[in-house]
């Protein structure tokens, strides 16, 4: 009998836990995710463009800053000098290690996901130039692989800079992706040149 007793309180824990996290997981990403329906054929308004920044530079919650940023790697954006800008400086000072991985791979995902709706390929030497700066000042490794990923997204001759840089770091795991990602990149650009 005490044992039953026992493994329902124990079950009745789990799903208690399990119940916090999801409330908590819903407080986190409903500003940024819920304040409009993603439309992948509409640009993010100004406003959730901006919320989404405010997070990213000014919230004291480690999770809070990467759901902003994984907010801008799954809705297309009002894509601005101004925003880049911003974006590279999150990539270059948060303290945080996993918010830097986090801007990187959401600067890759956005591109890869919405350069065509977009048309950001004037936009391209300046994603690619925060990218570079980033990966060249940056101390992590899973940093640096992340920049190295979102680097193979993007089609413009700079982005081949930083994947061959990657290729001679002192981390082997950055070198790996490197070699990975450089293959990848040259499939992917050699399939789109055949059609």
């Amino acid at each position: 009998m005490n044992k039953k007793l026992n493994n329902l309180q124990t079950l009745a824990l789990m799903v208690a836990a399990i119940a916090t996290l999801a409330i908590g997981f819903s407080i986190v990403n409903n500003h940024l995710a819920n304040v409009q329906q993603f439309n992948p054929h509409k640009p993010a308004d100004s406003s959730i463009v901006e919320s989404g920044l405010l997070t990213l530079n000014n919230s004291p919650d480690v999770s809070k800053r990467v759901a902003a940023a994984r907010f801008f790697a799954d809705h297309p954006l009002a894509i601005s000098s101004s925003l880049i800008q911003e974006l590279g400086q999150v990539l270059a000072q948060d303290k945080d290690a996993q918010v830097r991985a986090a801007v990187a791979t959401a600067i890759g995902k956005s591109h890869r996901k919405f350069a065509g709706e977009l048309q950001d390929g004037f936009y391209e030497p300046q994603l690619l130039e925060i990218l570079l700066a980033a990966y060249q000042n940056e101390k992590s490794a899973a940093v640096r692989i992340e920049i190295v990923r979102a680097a193979a997204e993007f089609d413009h001759a700079d982005a081949a800079t930083i994947i061959n840089q990657s290729l001679e770091d002192q981390d082997s795991s950055v070198r790996e992706t490197g070699f990975r990602v450089k293959h990848y990149r040259e499939q992917r650009m050699t399939r789109a040149r055949i059609g």
